[in-house]
Formats: structure tokens, C-alpha cells, sequence
């Protein structure tokens, strides 16, 4: 099956097309004064060379070329000149061979300049297209022109083309959106399985849809720092709802909020018996805008894996210490051999402890082992979502999830979905079973959503 022509091939198309059809005009109105100041080859290529899948990346692309012009077009008209000035002063023809080699000498030496010039002008990401356009103009000319006017018609042609660019991106071809849906993406199960990374077509496909002003938002039982290192590719502007809800996290500012603890009371009640079991202890504390991690010692390799993982983040330390009375616990994980786990939950469970939840994963690294977490039960993913954006009566939530432990999450969306690969219980809570274990399907499945004005509703379970 042939990949589908791409948004982008079809819009580089365009802008070459509005590129060659502008030299058309220019040249029925003045073909002499259309090849002094227009090339559309130079156009063309400046057009294709910045139209790029998101608008803010044409527009870095486009200012790199525009700049990267007009410096490598300064630079020619000086190298070139200079170069006429001393074969005059040493008295050089120009049509021979020894003032090519002089000349080439000359161009040579100008690179080093050059290129010293982008970086105290601080346009290093310009220096590609700064060399290309100065050795067009100081070696590339075959033309007619003066070489004042060559670089004037590359550095023109060029940034017309940029500009064209710039135009033609801001069209979308996608008129008609719902643009009153509000997505709430689960990260484990819904957005990645296995992987520790978002595929390709997930990392485009999302910033489209953000570029394209979907509200997107994602919730994730897990803290900001691996969420940013799955996230970083997309160019997100909403908070993420983290640590099953127990706090929400701005990525841009690097800030907590919304910070749930345990109460003290609990805190120093589970502290007490994990002591009498000798079990290790990752306490997660939110403390002056940072996640801390304090523990006693690594007693297992799941331990160790843990702790290797968290290491080495400006945004998250780790400290073999006790936590200090005054700061207050977000929330607290273990990890226990699986043969060990039922007897563990089966003590937990009997210290009564009505404020606190529960979470049991089976180690992602590390067969044989469990890891129980656990938070405030005055969290949840949805009541933390609430603080962070208030609906409008006529916006609806869209979920994509992967846990009954996103009940709420599901009770308060207009639409919930989840993969065919979801666990049981989910699957019979949500309106609609995507009919695929493909983590792509998802995001496929909210551009469909999306894009196809008022045509949602047959996704609605009917009891």
C-alpha cells in the first residue's frame, strides 16, 4: 500500500507553482527587468526549503533563509569586489587562469570569516545557507549581471520564496472542526505500550492537531520528569495531569500545582510499618516547586532499577536521607517480590487507612516484582483535570484510556474510548473499543474525531 500525498507535499507544490507563475507575469509585463531582479529557480528552492508540516517550524526555517541570504549576499558583493580592487591593483585579467587561482583563494579564505561572522552574530543555524548563497554569488554567476545585481536577485528571489512560504502554510485544507472537543490522552496503554517513546506519526500527528487548536491534555499515573522525556517532541500548552492526579505540572514553567498530600497522621502510620518490615521506601515530596525523592536504602534490583532511572534529572533528586517532619508526602511507593505482594496489600489493608488509595503495577523493568503505590484518595485524575481547565457547556471530553481506575475520567466524558488491547473492565466501562492494539489508532482515531464536523455520536454506547 502507497503512503497518502502528505499535507506538506501538497502545499510545496503550491508555493513552486506561485513562484513560477510570478516570473510568468514579471516577464509578460518587462522579460528584461524580470531577469535582473527575479530567478525562480532561487524562489522556488526558498519556498520548498521552509514549507514544513508545523507553522512554527516554517517560520524558523524562513528566518534562517532570509538571514542566511541577505548575510551570504553582503558577503559576495564584498569578496567579489575586493577581488576586482586587488587584481586591478596587481594588475590581473580577470579571464585568466591566475586570477581564477588568486580569486579562489580569496573565496577560501572569506569561508573562515564567514562563518566566524554567523557566530558573533549569534545565526549559527544561518551558516549552511549564508556559505551557499555567498559562493553562488561570488563563484556561481554565469549570468550577465553585475555581481552587485546577481546578489541582489539571489537574495530577492530567495526570500520571495520564503515569503510565499510563510503564506501558503497558514492555509489548512481542514474547514470544518469540532473544535468545542476537549481530549484527554492516558499515557500508559493509551498513548505508549511497552515502548518508552511515542512513535513518529504520533509525535506529528499530535502537534498537528494542537497547531490545528485541538485542546489536548494528558494524564498519567506517572511524575513530570519521564512524562517530559516522552513529551518533549510535542509542542504541548496545556498542564499535564501527573501522579494519578496528585498534582498538575506546567511544563513550559517547570511548576507544580494543585499538590495533594497525604495526611500526616497516614504518613507516619505506613512510615512505621514499612520500618517494622524493613522495607525500603521511595517517599515522593513536592517541595519548593521541585519532586524530591528520599529513601533508606535499595534493597532489591527492582530498587536499584528505580532509583538508576530518577537519577541525574535537574527536575527530580534523589536523597538517602528520612524526610523531614515539616514536609508533607505526595505520595510513597515500594517495590516487593510478586510471592510477597498479596501479603503486603493484605497489611495495608488492615491499618484502616480510609484517606489513602492503592495502586498495584507489576514492575516495568524488573520481572518478579510489584510495585505498590500509594497516594490520597482526595485525587483522581479528573477532579485534578477540573482545576486546571473548566469545560464550557458547549465543549465536550473526549477520553482515551486504558484503566478502570480512570472511572471518573470516563463517567464525565461525552466519549470514552480504549484499545481493543485494554484490560477487561475498561473495555466494558467505556462507549467504544477502538478495533486495534496499535497505540497509532489512537491518535488516528482523534483526528477522525476532530475533523469530522458533528459526526461523533455513533461512537456513543447506547445502554
Amino acid at each position: 500500500m502507497f503512503p497518502r500525498i502528505g499535507l506538506r507535499i501538497i502545499k510545496s507544490s503550491i508555493a513552486v507553482l506561485i513562484c513560477l507563475t510570478i516570473d510568468i507575469i514579471l516577464r509578460l509585463i518587462d522579460p528584461e527587468f524580470s531577469s535582473i531582479i527575479f530567478n525562480p529557480f532561487f524562489a522556488g528552492l526558498g519556498a520548498v526549503y521552509s514549507i514544513t508540516s508545523s507553522k512554527e517550524n516554517t517560520r524558523k526555517l524562513a528566518k534562517i533563509r532570509t538571514v542566511g541570504s541577505l548575510l551570504g549576499a553582503i558577503w559576495g558583493i564584498i569578496v567579489v569586489y575586493l577581488g576586482l580592487l586587488f587584481g586591478y591593483l596587481l594588475h590581473l585579467d580577470e579571464h585568466t587562469i591566475v586570477y581564477d587561482i588568486f580569486k579562489y583563494l580569496l573565496v577560501s579564505l572569506s569561508i573562515i570569516v564567514i562563518i566566524y561572522s554567523t557566530i558573533l552574530l549569534k545565526q549559527t543555524s544561518a551558516t549552511f545557507v549564508t556559505l551557499l548563497t555567498f559562493l553562488s554569488v561570488s563563484v556561481g554567476n554565469r549570468t550577465e549581471l553585475i555581481p552587485a545585481l546577481f546578489a541582489f536577485n539571489r537574495a530577492f528571489s530567495t526570500i520571495f520564496g520564503v515569503f510565499i512560504a510563510l503564506i501558503v502554510n497558514v492555509f489548512t485544507f481542514h474547514i470544518l472542526t469540532n473544535k468545542n472537543l476537549i481530549f484527554l490522552f492516558s499515557i500508559d496503554g493509551g498513548l505508549i505500550e511497552g515502548q518508552r517513546e511515542l512513535t513518529i506519526y504520533q509525535k506529528f500527528n499530535l502537534n498537528y492537531l494542537i497547531e490545528r487548536k485541538a485542546k489536548i491534555y494528558i494524564i498519567s499515573t506517572r511524575g513530570p520528569a519521564s512524562l517530559k522525556i516522552i513529551l518533549e517532541d510535542i509542542d504541548l500548552n496545556t498542564p499535564l495531569v501527573c501522579m494519578n492526579g496528585n498534582a498538575t505540572y506546567d511544563v513550559s514553567n517547570d511548576i507544580f500545582s494543585n499538590v495533594i498530600n497525604l495526611k500526616q497522621e497516614s504518613r507516619f502510620i505506613l512510615s512505621d510499618y514499612f520500618k517494622k518490615k524493613n522495607y525500603n521506601v521511595f517517599y515522593h515530596v513536592i517541595s519548593d516547586g521541585t519532586l524530591q525523592i528520599y529513601y533508606s536504602s535499595l534493597n532489591n534490583e527492582a530498587d536499584t532499577e528505580f532509583f538508576k532511572r530518577r537519577t541525574n534529572k535537574n527536575y527530580r533528586n534523589c536523597a538517602r536521607a528520612e524526610v523531614p517532619i515539616d514536609l508533607e508526602i505526595n505520595y510513597l511507593i515500594i517495590n516487593v517480590l510478586k510471592k510477597d505482594c498479596v501479603s503486603v496489600l493484605n497489611d495495608l489493608y488492615s491499618l484502616e487507612l480510609e484517606d489513602v488509595n492503592i495502586f498495584v503495577f507489576n514492575s516495568k523493568f524488573i520481572p518478579g516484582y510489584t510495585t505498590i503505590k500509594i497516594g490520597s484518595n482526595l485525587s483522581n485524575k479528573y477532579s485534578s483535570f477540573m482545576k486546571i481547565y473548566q469545560p464550557k457547556e458547549n465543549e465536550k471530553i473526549i477520553s482515551f484510556v486504558s484503566s478502570s481506575s480512570d472511572y471518573e475520567i470516563i463517567k464525565n466524558s461525552y466519549l470514552s474510548f480504549s484499545l481493543e488491547s485494554s484490560n477487561e473492565d475498561v473495555k466494558d466501562l467505556v462507549d467504544y473499543v477502538i478495533p486495534s492494539s496499535n497505540q497509532d489508532d489512537v491518535v488516528k482515531f482523534s483526528k477522525k474525531l476532530y475533523f469530522h464536523k458533528n459526526k461523533i455520536d455513533k461512537y456513543k454506547k447506547h445502554d
